[in-house]
């Protein structure tokens, strides 16, 4: 995931144990790229994205979705979708 904003990125791997079930994963699970397992701050980042003269909030986020290992069939049906839970 790569956070526009403030020019970060950070990673999730799948595991082995998620694979067969697991297809929503909370943007908190993303850790930060060259970290020691620094999870994605969202309030930390919720200071930066915030615009008080406008008074709105600018979030703007690229995911890179590697499916080269997957087994996924095309026209499965099942989507994708990260979760953003407010704080």
């Amino acid at each position: 995931m790569l956070d526009r904003v403030r020019k970060e990125m950070y990673y999730y791997i799948v595991t082995d144990d998620e694979s067969s079930g697991k297809f929503t994963y909370e943007i908190s699970d993303f850790i930060g790229m060259g970290s020691s397992n620094a999870p994605f701050n969202e309030t930390a980042a919720n200071l930066s994205y915030y615009i008080s003269g406008q008074d709105i909030v600018y979030e703007n986020y690229i995911f890179h979705v590697d499916f080269k290992e997957a087994k996924v069939r095309s026209g499965h049906g099942k989507s994708w979708v990260v979760n953003r839970t407010a704080r």
